[in-house]
């Protein structure tokens, strides 16, 4: 509550005394194509933008547009008809298909990785809507990015393969994935799209309005409302299989743990205005499904029944522009967000009769902030973006809910009378940011980007990071360029994985020493830091654009998920769920290419290549572990604890969960007023992997290389069919029906692929 009486203070101050402003900038060269207004230009322009991906502009990089060719990243665009091209229905099926990337099928939730490093949840990558940060300090990053922000109303894209923590701080260390949405003029009326698919049972409506009388008064609104009815529980070869059958002493229990993946009246409301120097995002989405969060429940053959999980999510973005002249500006916004979760699983060291134990796990974050951003060209050589920024976040008590045997669970710190049990105090997180970025054209075809962020936090971790960036284009030509990239990024602890459960929470006994030994739970102390060099050569002309990019990633302090006992003393130790691992190295090579053939055909694809991903060596540090008997009862305090052990990690220190090898290649054949339509889009997209190691089920620590995987997916789209206006997809995902076990190998909890799913997708814009 506090943090809101705050917010609404601020923007009361913002409104009626700023002469600030923060808005997305127009494209400097007046000249430039303006993606935001795709549908106004001529056809020739258009089929440019649809086919180069839009990339005459981007704006992630650097919180400026600019053109991609001179921006500081390495990037991938999607924009809206790609989208609707391919026939993509969220986030999980656009990085399936960005060069680099990789989403595994965890059932609790997909993780993502990138250039070969995969880890434990996806805090790593910063997930943005128009600017506003939608990841959580708690735990998990950008979780369930798998099931919301669903798409339809997205405009486009931008992902950065790689940190932008320079520009956008915590979070951004592996990738940033940045979701800008339609504007009023993209819809001018009232759209309506439903897409409703089989195996997987998704489906969905989506409402949009937009309302676009001039550059300064714009609207544009969008409700999407989801349900899903899970996978098939029997009776299907592709229904929810936690442990492979022949792993159960009853096979037929695989089939009866689900519906897994079931989605229950979910809904997102999104809304952008914009009235004069003011812009106003706001985002409040209730998401609902079923899942495992833990499937150690199984381990016995009795599945644990799955339970609801909850997300909720609300944001509110005030911006305001004051435009001094055309090159310079001076931006201001005021910002906050709530999310809370609700999780229910079976802990499998907290709560060790697996039979017995329903627990939920809940917790609740409400962030305030503000940022200032100055932008100027000085010389007319020096683009010049320097800014400020603050945000604060309470966190709201965590509690665990048991219901479980007290009699025969050993609690030291027993749950209270209605059976909680606290496991994060409540606390405030802040975040203290200064950045400023300096973009020299030295000569009319050599940029120099040098860059810099202090950032300092005052509870995950209390130190202050310095965040270098640099770069050198060189424009060989008009249609050969040249970069370097050096950047950086990091993540923060989340709250959950270094303050949970620091007081003993369970006794065991010790065979060897025959003693009773009190166990703790401690994490993670120090903040990911990762560190990146590109060298990319890119070709683009009218018709093709293609780039070649080296990398080398270099992680530290990298947060390793571990499931271990380190004793402290004869009585006393620790339960060790993550522990900042050594060094992490990966290097490679990635290859991206569109090419608009003619009129009627246009080809498009990408390949990964990691030469190596690697853990450096196994030793694990837990800084500043404190032990409390009770909460305030310290015992030991600021220990330092180091071993060695790796998990989901090969013998030679190989990264698990992981191909070295992806690739995409896609196609698409266009033909004029044809079926009843206007225009007829047929995509053939055909994606797979390669040389992935995982573990082997009912065998720890023992790994065995993956065969590759491959997959088709076919989109049939009519535009402008009978009527103007109305489109109509018919689309079916993995064609040739892949269900092959080889997903299930990296950690028990991975499902098989969905097998063949045949759906359909109707838009109309009245």
């Amino acid at each position: 509550m506090k943090a809101y009486i705050r917010f609404f203070v601020l923007l009361g101050m913002f409104f009626f005394t700023s002469e600030h402003a923060f808005s997305k900038d127009k494209p400097v060269p007046e000249t430039a194509p303006n993606p935001n207004t795709a549908q106004d230009v001529d056809q020739a322009l258009r089929d440019e933008v649809r086919w180069l991906q839009a990339e005459a502009y981007v704006y992630t990089a650097s919180k400026r547009e600019q053109g991609i060719k001179n921006a500081p990243s390495v990037m991938t665009v999607y924009t809206a008809e790609d989208i609707k091209r391919q026939g993509l229905r969220s986030l999980k099926e656009v990085l399936e298909r960005t060069v680099g990337f990789f989403s595994n099928k965890s059932a609790a939730n997909p993780l993502i990785g990138n250039r070969g490093i995969i880890s434990g949840e996806n805090e790593h990558f910063l997930l943005l809507i128009d600017g506003q940060n939608m990841n959580s300090i708690v735990d998990q990053g950008p979780g369930d990015y798998d099931l919301f922000p669903l798409i339809s109303h997205v405009k486009r894209i931008e992902i950065i393969r790689g940190p932008g923590s320079t520009m956008w701080g915590g979070d951004a260390a592996m990738g940033v994935i940045h979701i800008i949405t339609k504007d009023g003029k993209d819809i001018n009326g009232f759209q309506v799209n439903v897409d409703a698919a089989t195996e997987d049972r998704y489906q969905f409506v989506n409402v949009q309005y937009g309302d676009h009388k001039d550059d300064d008064h714009d609207v544009m609104l969008s409700f999407t409302f989801a349900e899903a009815d899970g996978y098939p529980k029997e009776g299907s070869s592709f229904g929810f299989y936690p442990y492979p059958p022949e792993e159960l002493d009853d096979p037929d229990l695989a089939r009866k743990s689900g519906p897994l993946g079931r989605l229950e009246d979910s809904w997102e409301l999104y809304a952008k205005a914009k009235q004069g120097e003011y812009t106003l995002t706001a985002r409040a989405s209730d998401l609902k499904d079923i899942r495992m969060d833990d499937l150690w429940a199984l381990a016995d053959g009795n599945p644990h029944l799955a339970k609801y999980n909850k997300r909720r999510d609300y944001s509110i973005n005030v911006t305001r522009k004051k435009e001094y002249n055309k090159n310079t500006s001076l931006e201001a916004r005021v910002f906050t967000k709530m999310i809370e979760k609700s999780q229910y699983f079976t802990n499998p060291l907290i709560s060790r009769n697996v039979k017995f134990v329903e627990e939920s796990y809940a917790s609740k974050e409400t962030a305030i902030g503000f940022e200032l951003m100055f932008k100027t060209l000085l010389f007319e050589r020096h683009n010049l973006l320097s800014g400020i920024k603050f945000v604060q976040t309470e966190i709201d008590p965590v509690y665990q809910y048991d219901i479980s045997d007290l009699d025969t669970t050993p609690w030291i710190a027993p749950p209270d009378e209605n059976h909680n049990i606290l496991v994060i105090p409540d606390d405030e997180d802040e975040n203290y940011a200064a950045y400023i970025e300096d973009d020299w054209q030295v000569l009319d075809n050599l940029n120099l980007i040098l860059g810099l962020r202090v950032d300092r936090n005052t509870l995950r971790e209390k130190s202050t990071k310095v965040l270098p960036r640099a770069g050198v284009i060189w424009g060989i030509n008009s249609e050969w360029t040249a970069k370097y990239l050096f950047n950086t990024g990091y993540v923060r602890p989340p709250v959950a994985k270094s303050f949970l459960g620091q007081y003993p929470v369970i006794t065991e006994f010790d065979w060897i020493t025959w003693t009773f030994v009190d166990f703790a739970q401690t994490g993670v102390q120090e903040s990911e830091e990762v560190k990146t060099h590109d060298l990319q050569l890119s070709y683009n002309t009218q018709d093709t654009q293609a780039s070649l990019t080296g990398y080398r990633v270099v992680v530290d302090n990298a947060f390793n998920g571990l499931l271990t006992t380190q004793k402290i003393d004869p009585t006393h130790g620790f339960l060790v769920f993550y522990a900042n691992a050594d060094e992490i190295i990966s290097h490679g090579i990635e290859f991206d290419f569109r090419q608009k053939v003619n009129d009627m055909f246009d080809w498009y694809g990408n390949y990964s290549y990691v030469c190596n991903a690697k853990l450096d060596n196994f030793e694990n540090i837990v800084h500043d572990a404190k032990y409390e008997i009770t909460p305030g009862d310290v015992k030991y305090t600021d220990l330092e604890i180091t071993f060695e052990k790796s998990h989901f990690v090969t013998d030679d220190g190989t990264i698990t969960q992981i191909p070295h090898k992806t690739w995409n290649l896609g196609m698409d054949f266009l033909f004029k007023d044809s079926l009843s339509a206007k225009t007829v889009i047929l995509n053939l997209h055909y994606r797979g992997w390669d040389e992935m190691w995982g573990e082997n089920p009912g065998m720890p620590d023992t790994y065995e290389k993956l065969d590759s995987e491959h997959y088709v997916d076919v989109n049939f789209l009519l535009e402008d069919f009978l009527i103007n206006r109305f489109d109509v997809s018919v689309y079916v995902k993995n064609l040739f029906d892949n269900d092959s076990w080889n997903n299930t190998l990296p950690w028990y909890g991975y499902w098989p692929d969905r097998g063949q799913s045949f759906g359909f997708k109707v838009s109309y814009i009245f």
